[in-house]
């Protein structure tokens, strides 16, 4: 059997097989064109389809909270530099190791309000930040290391490795958020 990984980074549930049939057509929200170059030979096929970990509702919840609080009126790949901020504590072993116990650690993200009504961006934001962390995929916007953040007299938010000193962050890895 010959077998194919699809991945659509947006889906909201899990798929777990897709159908093709004679005409070429796929049975499933996944489109078409992924599976052009592929079709006469994999007419009749089940293909397989990776179902990779979803964030939880929860997690995503917080994350807009916080997004929205500490980085409301920035860009995405500003917004984005918040989220993995908490994610890269969550990896480093002097944290907690849930999002959420980060967030609400006291005297942290002083913008976090169970409070917020985050922005539909600052949920899509969230989600795809903690989607790509989870599965360890491409996108990051902020160094492992960078753990901490405040803004600048501008009100930018400026990155450090460590409390208000230390290395700064330069901004220099790719924006997966700008439209080319």
């Amino acid at each position: 059997m010959i077998q194919m990984f699809l991945l659509s980074a947006m889906l909201l549930t899990p798929i777990k097989a897709v159908q093709i049939d004679e005409g070429c057509n796929v049975s499933t929200t996944i489109s078409a064109m992924a599976c052009e170059p592929f079709c006469e030979e994999l007419e009749g096929y089940e293909i397989p389809v990776t179902t990779l970990p979803m964030p939880s509702k929860s997690d995503v919840e917080i994350m807009a909270k916080v997004i929205h609080g500490e980085a409301g009126i920035c860009s995405d790949l500003q917004k984005s530099a918040v989220a993995w901020c908490v994610l890269n504590r969550v990896d480093w072993f002097e944290y907690p190791n849930t999002i959420a116990e980060v967030i609400k650690q006291p005297h942290q993200f002083k913008g976090y309000s169970p409070d917020k009504k985050p922005t539909e961006d600052d949920y899509r934001i969230a989600w795809d930040v903690i989607f790509r962390w989870m599965n360890d995929l491409e996108g990051r916007t902020l160094p492992r290391e960078f753990l901490f953040f405040h803004a600048d007299k501008k009100g930018k938010n400026v990155f450090t490795t460590n409390h208000k000193k230390g290395r700064t962050w330069d901004w220099s890895l790719p924006d997966p958020y700008e439209i080319r």
